[in-house]
Protein backbone atom coordinates (compact mmCIF):
# COMPACT_ATOMS: atom_id res chain seq x y z
CA UNK A 1 0.00 0.00 0.00
CA UNK A 2 2.67 2.15 1.32
CA UNK A 3 4.63 1.43 -2.57
CA UNK A 4 1.26 2.23 -4.24
CA UNK A 5 0.86 5.48 -2.55
CA UNK A 6 3.99 6.74 -2.77
CA UNK A 7 3.86 6.50 -6.98
CA UNK A 8 0.93 8.11 -7.03
CA UNK A 9 2.39 10.99 -4.80
CA UNK A 10 5.55 11.24 -7.47
CA UNK A 11 3.00 10.58 -10.27
CA UNK A 12 0.98 13.69 -9.34
CA UNK A 13 3.96 15.88 -8.53
CA UNK A 14 5.17 14.90 -12.28
CA UNK A 15 1.68 15.84 -13.73
CA UNK A 16 1.89 19.93 -14.01
CA UNK A 17 5.65 18.90 -16.04
CA UNK A 18 3.58 17.01 -18.38
CA UNK A 19 1.00 19.10 -18.70
CA UNK A 20 4.00 21.67 -19.90
CA UNK A 21 5.59 19.81 -21.91
CA UNK A 22 2.45 18.33 -24.03
CA UNK A 23 1.36 21.69 -24.64
CA UNK A 24 5.41 22.62 -25.70
CA UNK A 25 5.15 19.93 -27.96
CA UNK A 26 1.92 20.19 -29.24
CA UNK A 27 1.65 24.71 -29.63
CA UNK A 28 4.72 25.31 -31.36
CA UNK A 29 3.79 27.10 -34.26
CA UNK A 30 6.06 24.92 -36.75
CA UNK A 31 5.44 21.23 -36.56
CA UNK A 32 7.57 18.26 -36.83
CA UNK A 33 6.99 18.62 -40.76
CA UNK A 34 8.41 22.20 -41.29
CA UNK A 35 4.91 22.94 -41.53
CA UNK A 36 2.30 25.60 -40.13
CA UNK A 37 0.25 23.42 -36.74
CA UNK A 38 -2.46 26.10 -37.48
CA UNK A 39 -2.45 25.60 -41.44
CA UNK A 40 -4.31 23.64 -44.09
CA UNK A 41 -1.56 22.77 -46.36
CA UNK A 42 -0.15 18.81 -47.05
CA UNK A 43 2.40 19.57 -44.06
CA UNK A 44 0.20 21.57 -41.70
CA UNK A 45 -1.36 20.46 -38.48
CA UNK A 46 -0.49 19.74 -34.78
CA UNK A 47 2.41 17.81 -33.27
CA UNK A 48 -0.16 15.43 -31.44
CA UNK A 49 -2.46 14.62 -34.12
CA UNK A 50 0.83 13.79 -36.33
CA UNK A 51 2.71 11.58 -34.14
CA UNK A 52 -0.58 9.83 -33.32
CA UNK A 53 -1.56 9.41 -37.68
CA UNK A 54 2.49 8.07 -37.99
CA UNK A 55 1.82 4.69 -37.28
CA UNK A 56 -1.91 3.53 -38.22
CA UNK A 57 -4.30 1.18 -36.36
CA UNK A 58 -5.58 -0.78 -38.47
CA UNK A 59 -4.53 -2.52 -41.81
CA UNK A 60 -5.12 -0.40 -44.73
CA UNK A 61 -2.96 -1.18 -47.93
CA UNK A 62 -4.87 1.34 -50.20
CA UNK A 63 -4.04 4.44 -47.68
CA UNK A 64 -0.21 3.09 -47.40
CA UNK A 65 -0.14 3.40 -51.37
CA UNK A 66 -1.98 6.81 -51.55
CA UNK A 67 0.99 8.27 -48.91
CA UNK A 68 3.73 6.25 -50.83
CA UNK A 69 2.33 8.41 -54.27
CA UNK A 70 2.19 11.56 -51.96
CA UNK A 71 5.54 11.50 -51.16
CA UNK A 72 7.06 10.21 -54.38
CA UNK A 73 5.04 13.37 -56.27
CA UNK A 74 6.39 16.09 -53.18
CA UNK A 75 9.69 15.17 -54.97
CA UNK A 76 8.48 15.73 -59.10
CA UNK A 77 9.08 11.98 -59.34
CA UNK A 78 6.73 10.05 -61.35
CA UNK A 79 5.01 6.79 -60.02
CA UNK A 80 6.17 3.79 -62.24
CA UNK A 81 4.06 1.05 -60.23
CA UNK A 82 3.27 0.73 -56.13
CA UNK A 83 2.09 -2.81 -55.43
CA UNK A 84 1.91 -4.98 -52.89
CA UNK A 85 -0.86 -7.49 -51.14
CA UNK A 86 -3.79 -6.27 -50.01
CA UNK A 87 -4.27 -8.47 -46.97
CA UNK A 88 -7.07 -6.57 -45.36
CA UNK A 89 -9.23 -9.30 -44.27
CA UNK A 90 -6.31 -11.74 -43.27
CA UNK A 91 -5.59 -9.09 -40.63
CA UNK A 92 -8.52 -8.38 -39.22
CA UNK A 93 -8.90 -12.72 -38.88
CA UNK A 94 -6.10 -12.79 -37.05
CA UNK A 95 -5.67 -10.65 -33.09
CA UNK A 96 -2.46 -10.11 -33.28
CA UNK A 97 -0.02 -7.98 -31.15
CA UNK A 98 2.71 -5.81 -31.38
CA UNK A 99 3.78 -3.69 -34.40
CA UNK A 100 3.02 -5.55 -37.78
CA UNK A 101 4.75 -5.37 -41.41
CA UNK A 102 3.06 -4.01 -44.76
CA UNK A 103 5.34 -5.01 -47.67
CA UNK A 104 5.11 -3.10 -50.93
CA UNK A 105 7.53 -2.31 -54.37
CA UNK A 106 7.71 0.80 -55.74
CA UNK A 107 9.32 2.34 -58.98
CA UNK A 108 9.28 5.68 -59.80
CA UNK A 109 11.11 8.22 -62.91
CA UNK A 110 12.38 11.65 -62.58
CA UNK A 111 15.69 13.03 -62.92
CA UNK A 112 18.32 12.44 -60.89
CA UNK A 113 18.07 15.32 -58.05
CA UNK A 114 13.99 13.89 -58.16
CA UNK A 115 15.18 10.44 -57.67
CA UNK A 116 17.67 11.75 -54.75
CA UNK A 117 15.52 13.66 -53.07
CA UNK A 118 12.47 11.20 -53.22
CA UNK A 119 15.00 8.45 -51.37
CA UNK A 120 15.83 11.81 -48.75
CA UNK A 121 11.64 12.13 -48.20
CA UNK A 122 11.32 8.61 -47.51
CA UNK A 123 13.87 8.63 -44.96
CA UNK A 124 11.98 11.44 -43.03
CA UNK A 125 8.44 10.58 -43.95
CA UNK A 126 6.35 11.09 -40.63
CA UNK A 127 5.35 7.07 -41.38
CA UNK A 128 7.81 4.56 -40.79
CA UNK A 129 9.53 3.20 -44.02
CA UNK A 130 11.92 0.46 -43.73
CA UNK A 131 13.71 -0.04 -47.30
CA UNK A 132 15.20 -3.73 -47.61
CA UNK A 133 16.36 -3.10 -51.62
CA UNK A 134 17.11 -0.47 -53.67
CA UNK A 135 17.86 -0.96 -57.36
CA UNK A 136 18.67 2.63 -59.66
CA UNK A 137 19.42 2.75 -63.33
CA UNK A 138 19.67 5.29 -66.41
CA UNK A 139 20.95 8.98 -66.90
CA UNK A 140 20.74 11.75 -65.23
CA UNK A 141 17.93 13.85 -67.07
CA UNK A 142 16.03 9.80 -67.42
CA UNK A 143 16.50 8.34 -63.75
CA UNK A 144 14.62 5.57 -61.96
CA UNK A 145 14.60 4.17 -58.72
CA UNK A 146 13.11 0.49 -58.03
CA UNK A 147 13.00 -0.65 -54.35
CA UNK A 148 11.41 -3.21 -51.82
CA UNK A 149 10.32 -1.69 -48.51
CA UNK A 150 7.57 -1.86 -45.92
CA UNK A 151 5.39 -0.22 -43.91
CA UNK A 152 3.87 -1.36 -40.33
CA UNK A 153 0.54 -0.36 -38.33
CA UNK A 154 -0.14 -1.29 -35.01
CA UNK A 155 -3.43 -2.84 -34.25
CA UNK A 156 -5.49 -0.35 -32.17
CA UNK A 157 -5.55 -1.56 -28.14
CA UNK A 158 -9.45 -1.92 -26.84
CA UNK A 159 -10.02 -1.92 -23.22
CA UNK A 160 -13.01 -3.98 -22.03
CA UNK A 161 -14.71 -2.26 -19.06
CA UNK A 162 -17.20 -4.70 -17.82
CA UNK A 163 -20.04 -3.91 -14.95
CA UNK A 164 -20.72 -6.47 -12.15
CA UNK A 165 -23.08 -6.40 -9.43
CA UNK A 166 -21.25 -7.93 -5.75
CA UNK A 167 -23.45 -8.76 -3.28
Amino acid sequence: KETARDQLRDNLDQVDDLVTAYKAFSETPNNVLGGSSSGKSENSGDNAKITLDSLPSKYDFPALTTSVEKLVKSTGSVVGSISGTDDEVSQQADSKEGVIEMPFELTAKGDYDSISELMKVISLSIRPISVKSVEFSGTNQDFSVSLSAKSYYQPAKTLEVKKKVVK
